[in-house]
């Protein structure tokens, strides 16, 4: 994977990516988090959770090993409704590998799913959210109908 570059602004947000596999997640119990912990260790993967506060971040923002940059309003509305996790530098064989661990060691999903891509890199974590409620409703309503 070459290096990409994100701009917002006139910040290079690429300064602190690196091509490591992380996963941003959100809304995960405590339980869920323990469950798959191991997979992320044997594989070394970092996972972040999310606060609240930091929702209306750039994705893109929140995968930077240095965040330090805090010029963003925290976010103060409530939680999210459902469990989200954002999967960046997952090639086919690790995302395949990682929603495996969960049907074999019967984890209940996490509901709402993303890879990093070059469209949401500038979202925030709202509209994330926001975009996956919406494709999970089409899907969900395209199925009842077939």
């Amino acid at each position: 994977m070459g290096k990409r570059y994100w701009k917002s602004g006139n910040m290079d947000l690429n300064k602190n990516m690196d091509n490591k596999a992380k996963v941003l997640l959100y809304n995960i119990d405590e339980i869920k988090l323990n469950l798959i912990k191991n997979y992320f260790d044997e594989n070394s993967i970092d996972f972040i959770i999310v606060e609240r506060k930091d929702y209306l971040k750039p994705i893109v923002y929140l995968l930077q090993s240095d965040n330090s940059d805090n010029n963003y309003e925290d976010y103060l509305k409530e939680e999210f409704e459902n469990d989200m996790a954002l999967l960046y530098n997952f090639d086919n064989e690790l995302l395949d590998s990682f929603l495996k661990y969960f049907r074999d060691n019967k984890i209940p999903s996490i509901r709402l799913k993303a890879v990093f891509t070059d469209t949401n890199a500038n979202w925030n974590s709202v509209e994330l959210y926001n975009e996956l409620v919406k494709e999970a409703e089409y899907f969900r309503k395209k199925n009842n109908l077939n």
